[in-house]
């Protein structure tokens, strides 16, 4: 599927088998969780990577304890084979543990993940990869101190449930990763008059 170990998302042209579509979220719901990663900032910024490591490990065994429900909800969602499922899984699992071990450098990017920078996060993954460049991002998000809103597509509902169920045990602080489905004009009408913590200035 083009893959490169945890390195990087090659497109693919890979049409989903959709079986279950959800609703976008709304623009109050993305009102709500922008409010709520402000306010988890606020106390991310008292809270070192080396404080929140446990919850990173945690997490990191959470998704990996669901690796086979993970991969059988791309097949039931998308209509994938199962080894394209299973790779999948296997390169996000990689790419989380490197990314939020603070070795978000290695892996290749246009973006300086590495830099702390404390804000906000607004991850899209695409339907063809919905795993992959969420992990990646959040891994090397999470190390940076940042909240992150996961904008997902909403063809993949079970496994963004399986993907849920993990962040919820793993105790990372509340607001610090939400997951919304879709990436619809309500997110951009929720970010027409961006709080200040949303902008960046040199």
């Amino acid at each position: 599927a083009g893959r490169g170990g945890a390195s990087e998302h090659a497109p693919a042209f890979r049409p989903a088998s959709t079986k279950l579509l959800l609703p976008c979220a709304s623009r109050d719901e993305w009102t709500s969780a922008l409010a709520s990663a402000e306010r988890s900032l606020r106390a991310l910024s008292f809270a070192p990577p080396s404080v929140q490591a446990p919850s990173f490990e945690r997490l990191e065994r959470a998704l990996a304890s669901r690796a086979d429900a993970l991969a059988a909800a791309l097949v039931e969602d998308l209509g994938w084979s199962a080894a394209e499922a299973a790779d999948e899984v296997s390169a996000a699992l990689r790419a989380f543990s490197v990314g939020w071990s603070g070795g978000a450098d290695h892996l290749a990017s246009s973006v300086p993940l590495g830099v702390r920078r404390p804000g906000l996060l607004v991850a899209a993954p695409p339907s063809d990869a919905p795993l992959l460049p969420l992990c990646r991002a959040l891994g090397a998000a999470l190390w940076a101190g940042n909240a992150v809103i996961a904008a997902v597509p909403p063809a993949a509902p079970r496994a963004y449930l399986a993907f849920v169920e993990a962040l919820e045990e793993s105790g990372l602080h509340a607001g610090s990763v939400q997951v919304l489905f879709g990436r619809s004009t309500a997110l951009a009408e929720a970010l027409e008059a961006p709080p200040a913590y949303l902008r960046y200035e040199d």
